[in-house]
């Protein structure tokens, strides 16, 4: 693994990257992250990096959830450990890569508790198949901030243009 972190450092220096941004999600889906300089890579492959184990022990509405190993523990840091499997370059901020990152233990993070549901429906001879929902409203400016697109909104722009000289 450091032979691995050691060419990947080598490779973004090459590429003018000097950040990476190791994510994980909460249990909301939020993305939670810290961003490293690149040489600091290896040692977070090695030892982790620290996060708060409280994101695994909030509920939706901002209350704590009471979960052996949480609150009762002091809420104990987690060790999340970069997937440079899923490392890539973010393209509209130079100079940043990102990369997900997993528990050192699995827990209870999403990506574990995935990763066990994926493995007992290849045991069932089942391949699950997903994908992102893609959700976005179409607006224009309006003048007091923004409209819906709409028909009607098309046509009041195409008219405002067309008196332009």
């Amino acid at each position: 693994m450091a032979a691995q972190a050691d060419r990947v450092v080598a490779e973004l220096t090459a590429k003018g990257v000097d950040v990476v941004r190791v994510a994980f999600p909460d249990l909301m889906g939020t993305e939670r992250s810290k961003e490293l300089l690149v040489e600091q890579l290896p040692a977070a492959v090695e030892r982790g990096v620290a996060f708060c184990r409280a994101v695994y022990h909030t509920s939706p509405r901002g209350d704590t959830v009471a979960v052996p190993g949480g609150l009762d523990a002091g809420l104990p840091d987690i060790e999340i450990i970069p997937d440079l499997d899923t490392l890539a370059v973010v393209p509209w901020e130079p100079g940043v890569a990102t990369c997900i990152g997993d528990q050192r233990d699995g827990g209870e993070s999403p990506r574990a508790v995935l990763g066990r549901v994926v493995a007992g429906l290849a045991e069932s001879g089942l391949r699950p198949l997903v994908g992102p929902e893609l959700e976005y409203f179409l607006c224009v400016p309006d003048g007091n901030g923004f409209a819906p697109y709409s028909p009607e909104t098309r046509q009041r722009l195409r008219q405002r243009h067309a008196r332009r000289p």
